[in-house]
């Protein structure tokens, strides 16, 4: 829906009840893919990668997925890379559940 000359906004709900770190890239055919972590709370087993996609000269993102989703680990900090080839590539960080010392990519 418009809210002022030059600036759209979309609504995008989320599933969980904690969200953070989210990401932005806009693909070449013009659509947006938004990811981020959520779940219950941060550090939690049940935080995963979730995405929508805002396809072009759309007002409502699309539905929510999950990416991700280890029962034994916090996933969290996703970033989406178009690569050259077309193919898409998530970059996240997966930790066991409350032990960030044990972080990895």
């Amino acid at each position: 829906a418009a809210t002022a000359p030059g600036r759209d906004e979309a609504f995008l709900p989320s599933p969980a009840v904690q969200n953070h770190a989210s990401f932005l890239v806009e693909l070449p055919d013009g659509a947006v893919i938004c990811t981020w972590f959520g779940g219950s709370l941060e550090g939690k087993s049940d935080i995963s990668i979730r995405a929508a996609i805002l396809l072009p000269d759309a007002n409502q993102w699309g539905p929510v997925s999950t990416l991700s989703d280890d029962p034994d680990h916090s996933e969290q900090n996703p970033v989406i890379f178009p690569a050259p080839d077309g193919r898409l590539w998530l970059f996240h960080t997966s930790q066991p559940s409350g032990n960030q010392d044990e972080c990895r990519v």
